[in-house]
């Protein structure tokens, strides 16, 4: 599989559909490749042409949640706001809402998780980065965009796991607040005055 984001093939939307319907009913650690095979009907080696194993189909899927998350961050003014983006507020929501993070993260993800902490990471990083370039284009920086972006992947990252895990003691909108308070200042102290 090539590390650059690519547009998905048929077979590829297959095969992370099936995964994500199958993360519906059960935990990653559940889920065999040969369960992702048979949901998606397809053949074993279109899967292992794409993927070499279910951790790449679940980065895979977090490339459609990243986006959406990262979606109303086009401009500078988007990122410097006082105000909680609803992007963030909603995928938080959805994660506090669903019943399948009730479980711990590094039970669901088993020998799989410390690489897909830090692969969710890296890849949210990227996205950031990309968002940032273009939303500050022409502004001279302090801190590099990719030292800002893994700086704030690592928050939010953070974030979803205290979510997931029970440690939030605020709603879901507030901790979504406290992330753009936290990405705010961050991206301030990042560009040259």
């Amino acid at each position: 599989m090539q590390k650059e984001k690519l547009t998905l093939n048929r077979s590829q939307k297959r095969i992370v559909k099936a995964f994500t319907e199958l993360l519906r009913e059960k935990d990653y650690c559940d889920i065999s490749v040969a369960m992702i095979i048979e949901k998606a009907d397809v053949g074993k080696t279109t899967f292992y042409r794409y993927y070499q194993r279910k951790l790449e189909v679940l980065l895979a899927m977090h490339d459609g949640i990243f986006d959406q998350l990262l979606q109303d961050l086009t401009s500078k003014d988007d990122w410097l706001t006082n105000e909680a983006r609803p992007s963030v507020s909603y995928m938080l929501n959805i994660f506090s809402n669903n019943s399948n993070f009730r479980r711990p993260m590094n039970f669901k993800l088993d020998k799989d998780w410390p690489q897909a902490l830090l692969q969710l990471k890296t890849k949210l990083a990227n996205c950031m980065a990309v968002k940032l370039a273009n939303a500050l284009d022409g502004c001279s920086m302090k801190i590099p965009i990719s030292v800002l972006s893994t700086s704030l992947a690592a928050i939010y990252v953070e974030s979803v796991v205290q979510l997931v895990k029970g440690l939030v003691a605020f709603s879901v909108n507030k901790q979504a607040l406290y992330l753009q308070y936290l990405t705010r200042s961050l991206v301030i102290g990042a560009i040259e005055s």
